[in-house]
């Protein structure tokens, strides 16, 4: 071989030892729903946003980066491309037709009824919402409206307020303004924690209105696809990283 060829060789070899493995960023869409993700001011923070961080410290093919969206415009900034994936998403919440992908169901969870707390008031309150006025979070899907996130539907079928905070919302049980306020049970499960002289007031469904079945929704085309996400959950999940995470938001 020419001295020189055996030069180039070994010039090539030395710059693909020293150059660092490819990082794509991957963009990953989010909006406030408590308790993955929250808006305190202008700062996100949530169960997302950890496991985002987690996922970046366990593996270094991929850099997953927050891109803040709402429950409403999500639909639209996928369609534009602001992001590929959306963590603790469920298909059947307006994604049928879109062009994604879903992970392996990696964690459940759901959403109870509430209402404030009477003598006369039992589980049979939430058998039937006919003259009930109902409080509910804009741009959420609901089982009991068969997933229909419509705000006027909502309005004119269910007699449904809608807002965008469910401390809000149980507020507005506790004061007697609706009869019946839907709230993510995790949610629930840590304000009562936070105000333990609520729960006595309220009445809270022992039936949920939805399971939610949680996936990471990605993009069809996107890297990592569906199926590398669902390796990367399995070697986390071995790995312990999953269950600390549920843990720190007392999520079973």
């Amino acid at each position: 071989m020419p001295k020189t060829a055996v030069i180039c060789l070994l010039c090539l070899s030395v710059l693909a030892f020293d150059s660092p493995a490819h990082t794509e960023t991957v963009n990953v869409g989010g909006y406030h729903f408590p308790p993955f993700v929250e808006l305190t001011g202008d700062k996100f923070t949530g169960l997302t946003l950890d496991l985002i961080a987690a996922i970046n410290s366990f593996q270094d093919l991929h850099r997953f980066v927050f891109i803040p969206t709402s429950s409403k415009r999500r639909y639209r900034d996928f369609n534009d491309r602001e992001f590929d994936m959306l963590f603790f998403e469920d298909l059947r919440w307006g994604w049928e037709d879109k062009k994604m992908q879903a992970s392996r169901v990696f964690l459940q969870g759901g959403e109870v009824y509430i209402a404030k707390a009477a003598p006369s008031r039992d589980q049979n309150f939430f058998q039937n919402f006919k003259g009930k006025t109902m409080a509910g979070y804009l741009g959420y899907h609901y089982g009991f409206a068969n997933f229909n996130a419509d705000d006027q539907y909502l309005h004119d079928i269910f007699n449904m307020e809608l807002s965008t905070t469910h401390e809000g919302n149980i507020k507005k049980v506790l004061r007697g303004l609706v009869d019946i306020a839907v709230i993510t049970k995790s949610y629930l499960d840590r304000y009562l924690k936070q105000h333990p002289g609520i729960k006595d007031q309220l009445l809270i469904s022992v039936k949920l209105d939805q399971i939610y079945r949680h996936t990471i929704l990605v993009r069809k085309g996107a890297r990592p696809s569906a199926a590398e996400i669902n390796t990367l959950l399995d070697q986390m999940e071995q790995a312990g990283v999953l269950s600390r995470l549920w843990q720190k938001y007392g999520i079973k």
